[in-house]
């Protein structure tokens, strides 16, 4: 009888530890996987890090949400899509890049294709918009160009935005529009768009680039050749 008892009691402390040791594996898994998803979030977002890794990282981000396994309540700061679009803009893959940024956007698209704005971690925000007007710039789609940067515009009104980045915001966004209306011919709204971006902000080489192009168009050669210089002289 008493060794009977002292099975039952080895029994029970044995499946006793196998439990806490169950428990115990899923509180270190529980634990560390946001972790690792915070930790691949800050190297996909980390614009000091190699591109390369830093485009596995995105990659992976993006496989976890395509598979479901990572929704947007799981991140609050930029879509993986839209990051792993920025290193691609930046290597001048600019196809891939639109792409992703149109997944970006189709995946908060509403039925009537209104974007949600209402919540803080919804996207798309200006950002999206503002990068996907430069990529279809590259691209020499400038109406498609001027009507990215026009959302962009607007979603600056709507979310919670610093008054610094709001206005260097707008300059990039005056500025590519109105370069994108000079390329259409719609200089008198071109030089408008970027006179606005030059008024924010006398040190924006970009924009004195573009005015150039559109007083060149205008053929105003001496205006042309001033902003020019002074557009050389702020890369420099």
């Amino acid at each position: 009888m008493p060794d009977i008892i002292v099975g039952k009691r080895t029994i029970a402390v044995a499946a006793t530890a196998v439990v806490l040791v169950t428990l115990a594996v899923q509180r270190v898994q529980a634990s560390e996987a946001p972790l690792d998803i915070k930790s691949s979030y800050a190297v996909c977002m980390d614009r000091k890090a190699d591109s390369a890794v830093r485009l596995g990282y995105c990659t992976n981000l993006v496989r976890l949400m395509e598979s479901g396994k990572l929704t947007r309540a799981e991140f609050r700061m930029r879509d993986p899509y839209v990051a792993r679009a920025a290193i691609h803009y930046g290597a001048h893959r600019h196809q891939e890049a639109l792409s992703d940024l149109d997944q970006a956007i189709h995946r908060v698209q509403l039925s009537d294709g209104t974007p949600l704005r209402r919540k803080m971690d919804v996207f798309p925000d200006y950002y999206v918009y503002l990068l996907r007007g430069q990529v279809e710039f590259e691209l020499q789609r400038y109406e498609a160009a001027i009507q990215s940067l026009q959302q962009a515009e607007s979603l600056t009104r709507v979310g919670k935005i610093g008054k610094s980045a709001l206005r260097q915001a707008q300059v990039q966004i005056d500025t590519l529009k109105g370069a994108a209306y000079g390329r259409i011919g719609r200089v008198s709204e071109g030089l408008d768009a970027v006179n606005r971006a030059i008024a924010q902000d006398h040190g924006s080489a970009q924009a004195y680039q573009a005015r150039s192009e559109i007083y060149t168009a205008m053929e105003q050669t001496e205006a042309a050749a001033a902003d020019a210089a002074r557009a050389a002289d702020l890369s420099d």
